[in-house]
């Protein structure tokens, strides 16, 4: 199985995002302009990795985690 690390840097000034773009250059790294909070960054990872479709909704199981 093979999986990809997204990394959304959410215009960090500590130079995290060199540190990943440096050490882990297998990490797909997406770089904001702004801080655009933790769902927005959600959504930039989501996009890039080809769910454009943003407004599904899902469904909780049992003990209210969700499942497919």
């Amino acid at each position: 199985m093979e999986a990809a690390v997204w990394v959304v840097d959410n215009a960090s000034s500590d130079g995290s995002a060199g540190v990943v773009r440096d050490e882990h250059p297998w990490v797909r790294l997406i770089e904001s302009a702004s801080n655009v909070g933790f769902s927005g960054g959600n959504n930039l990872a989501l996009r890039a990795a080809g769910f454009p479709d943003l407004d599904a909704v899902g469904e909780a199981g049992p003990h209210g985690r969700p499942h497919a």
